[in-house]
């Protein structure tokens, strides 16, 4: 059975963002887009609502950075593993799989391979 896998897209320059979600889409069409943001806080609310297995963020946006989305998503599932084990492994797993990059649009082939290649790992 193969896992379909969705992620949150988090970047604050609009054509930065389209040009991952279509490299993306050439590269790995099985995966679902569910969001995208243009700052830290829409992609905690967009991760939260939707409760993606990736998420592509950006290092410098407005309100938050990806590095402070990602440490929150850490810290928030650390506190839900404490409350409920089964809810709080789900968040810190989907917490694990963060993905941060700096300005990644020149490096999206090299990001996508490695995304690639960790959930070829895992089928």
């Amino acid at each position: 059975m193969t896992m379909n896998y969705t992620a949150v897209i988090a970047e604050d320059e609009p054509i930065l963002r389209a040009q991952l979600r279509a490299k993306l889409g050439r590269m790995w069409p099985e995966l679902g887009i569910v969001a995208e943001v243009g700052d830290g806080e829409a992609a905690l609310e967009a991760i939260d609502e939707h409760r993606p297995q990736l998420a592509f963020l950006d290092i410098q946006m407005p309100e938050m950075t990806g590095v402070e989305v990602a440490k929150s998503l850490a810290a928030s599932a650390l506190s839900q593993r404490s409350g409920d084990r089964q809810t709080g492994a789900k968040m810190e797993d989907t917490a694990a799989r963060v993905l941060a990059s700096d300005r990644y649009a020149s490096d999206t082939k090299e990001l996508a391979a490695s995304v690639l290649s960790q959930a070829n790992k895992q089928r």
